[in-house]
Parts: structure tokens; C-alpha cells; sequence
């Protein structure tokens, strides 16, 4: 990406409270970012509106200097705007895909298939050390693993595929430049030495922030393929998570547990509403080889 056209994006994407849908239109209305930059007030505000407008005039030049700089420096770091063909075309799709994507990493990643780990932050040991095996399991599957890295099972996932061999996406709540929380900084640094890849829709710099992390869970859920959740509570994170995904059309896949233990209340609502029990990787492995090979004898599932 050239150097004029970077910053163009990054203009557009840091232009406090537009949107993709908006973005979308006046790319559509005025051309590329470069010439929407330069397109006067009355002709943004036809195409998008006054709120538009006052958007890309209000855009802090500090930041977008900021942004490009940091790009500039690190190796690994790319921006991948919602034009881009491989900017993940299931965001788009579920509706909350933001107008850029901050990388770094190994691109390749995005041509996968991603399963998403998730439970409880306070899990039990056998919780913990099912995680860890669903990870590795997942991994040597060849499936990617995406994750928010919370602590507990998610964290327990991830060092699960790295142990054995695989890879991550990690979705961040800051700035690609930050970690959230600090404890995984070195399970980050490990992932992207192995080929992994991390995503954010925050610049560099950027301090997580509530409506951070519900938009970190909103990408995960929609970018996923399917997700299966470990251990949590009835109303816990997880759970929702796995609802929300749901809701985007992902499969949902739960592990059940001991009727006594508050770590399988979670999955056993969801069980009950409607999600796959899976005791292993291969009962999930199994569902979708099943419905693709029911796709190609034209078979329905």
C-alpha cells in the first residue's frame, strides 16, 4: 500500500464515529479515500450526511501520524480496509465489520477455518486442562484457533495450539501495539514468532475501553466458524459469547460436565437450547465433514 494512500485510510478510520455502512457509501458515492479526503463538505454531506462530514473534518492529525509511524516501523504490521479482498468477508456479513483492520503477522492465517475456544476466567483444573487439550487437539486438526486471550480457558487454548505447533488469531481490544491483559505478553510474542496473526480495529496506542471489548467479542463470534465453549456459568461471558454467535448463523458447540459443577452450567443451558454437545475436537471435526459431505451427494442435514 502506498505511502498517500495509507494515510488516507487511516484518515477515514480514525474519523470519530464512522461507520462501515457510512464509509461504504461515500466510497461508493465519491471514490477512493484518497479523493473522498478531498471532496468538500456539501458533497460528503449528499452522499452521507451532515454527522459524515463533520466526521472527516474532525479527524486528530497526531494520531493518524501516530498510526502511520508505527505502521511504518514494525516488520509484521499491515492495515487491511474493508475494500480489501481479504479483509474477512464474515464480519461484513454479520454486520460488524469496522471500516479497517490493524494487523500484524502472518496473513495467511485468514484463509483458514477458525474454531473459537472459550469458557470461564475462573475455571477448575480438569476445565482448564480440558482447554488445553481441545487447543492442541484443534491444532494438530489444522484447524486455526481465534481468541480473545482472556484468562482462564481461553488463555489455556491458546498455549494448547502452541504447544502443539498451530496457530492463532487473536482479536485485541487496544491498539496492536498494546496487550490486554499484560499477562499474556509473552504467549503474543510467542504466537506471532510461530505464525500467527493478531487483529484489532483499534490504532496503535489505543487503551482497552468497555465498548472495546464488546466489539472484540462481536468480531470474534462473527469470524469464527464455529465456537465451543468449555466451562462457564449459566449467564457467564462465554455463554453470550456463544449466543451471539448464534445469532451470526456460527455453530455452537459445548462440553459437558459433572451436574455439580458451576463450570458446566453454562454449557448445559446451551446444550438445551440448541448447541452440539462435544466431548472432543473430532465430534465437531465430525458435524462438519458430515454436513460437507451431505453437500456434495446433494443430501440435506
Amino acid at each position: 500500500m502506498r505511502e498517500k494512500e495509507r494515510e488516507a485510510w487511516l484518515k477515514t478510520a480514525l474519523a470519530p464515529g464512522l461507520d462501515a455502512p457510512t464509509l461504504v457509501r461515500l466510497l461508493q458515492a465519491l471514490g477512493d479515500p484518497e479523493l473522498l479526503l478531498h471532496a468538500d463538505y456539501a458533497a460528503v454531506s449528499r452522499a452521507a450526511g451532515d454527522a459524515a462530514a463533520r466526521a472527516l473534518r474532525a479527524v486528530d492529525d497526531d494520531r493518524v501520524a501516530e498510526a502511520s509511524a508505527w505502521l511504518g516501523r514494525t516488520p509484521d504490521a499491515f492495515l487491511l480496509p474493508i475494500v480489501d479482498d481479504a479483509y474477512p468477508a464474515a464480519l461484513i456479513e454479520a454486520g460488524v465489520a469496522p471500516p479497517v483492520l490493524f494487523g500484524r503477522g502472518n496473513r495467511a492465517v485468514l484463509q483458514e477455518d477458525a474454531l473459537w475456544i472459550t469458557g470461564m476466567t475462573h475455571a477448575d483444573a480438569e476445565a482448564l486442562r480440558d482447554a488445553r487439550e481441545m487447543g492442541a487437539a484443534a491444532a494438530r486438526a489444522g484447524l486455526v484457533v481465534t481468541t480473545t486471550l482472556a484468562d482462564g480457558i481461553e488463555a489455556e487454548a491458546a498455549q494448547g495450539v502452541l504447544d502443539a505447533g498451530g496457530r492463532l488469531l487473536v482479536w485485541f481490544a487496544t491498539g496492536p501495539n498494546r496487550v490486554f491483559p499484560k499477562s499474556n505478553l509473552e504467549t503474543v510474542r510467542r504466537a506471532l514468532a510461530t505464525g500467527s496473526l493478531i487483529l484489532t480495529p483499534h490504532p496503535p496506542g489505543e487503551a482497552v475501553s468497555e465498548a472495546a471489548l464488546g466489539l472484540r467479542t462481536a468480531c470474534a463470534a462473527a469470524y469464527a466458524r464455529g465456537i465451543l465453549v468449555v466451562a462457564d456459568e449459566r449467564r457467564g461471558r462465554a455463554v453470550e459469547a456463544a449466543r451471539q454467535a448464534a445469532q451470526f448463523g456460527r455453530d455452537v458447540f459445548a462440553v459437558p460436565g459433572s451436574i455439580h459443577a458451576v463450570g458446566s452450567k453454562g454449557p448445559h443451558q446451551l446444550i438445551r437450547e440448541g448447541a452440539k454437545l462435544a466431548e472432543s475436537v473430532l465430534d465437531l471435526l465430525d458435524e462438519w465433514s458430515g454436513r460437507h459431505n451431505a453437500r456434495l451427494s446433494g443430501g440435506v442435514r
